[in-house]
């Protein structure tokens, strides 16, 4: 699966600790092309969504994730309505979620403006 500066490698690895410590395991390494304009969290939740959409035994964690909140872990981390809609496969499409996340941070951008040390050139909204 490429995306824009980046491309997808199969990787096999074996964990020296946790749950699969000492099995061969069976995943990717994300390279990025030097130079190429490239959004890793546009392009991990693209990926999130095409596994969550292809692989016939992925699931999401079920159920509370946490004491005191009756939220599901991937409501959790997605942290954001849109970006968890996106991953469920409703709502917005990749480019409405990359038009989203380029308003999002110029608004960021903007915000912070008074706080940053380094010239504005370094933050390119994407």
């Amino acid at each position: 699966m490429a995306d824009q500066g980046a491309f997808l490698r199969r990787q096999r690895f074996i964990p020296c600790f946790h749950k699969y410590q000492s099995q061969c395991c069976f995943g990717f390494q994300l390279i990025h092309q030097p130079g190429a304009r490239y959004h890793a969290l546009l392009h991990a939740l693209r990926l999130i969504r095409f596994i969550a959409e292809t692989c016939e035994d992925f699931s999401f964690l079920p159920g509370k994730y946490e004491a005191g909140n009756d939220r599901t872990a991937i409501e959790l981390l997605a942290g954001d309505q849109i970006i968890l809609d996106y991953i469920m496969g409703s709502g917005l499409d990749y480019v409405d979620l990359a038009d989203y996340f380029c308003k999002e941070e110029r608004m960021w951008i903007e915000k912070t403006k008074r706080f940053r040390f380094y010239d504005k050139t370094l933050y390119q909204a994407i």
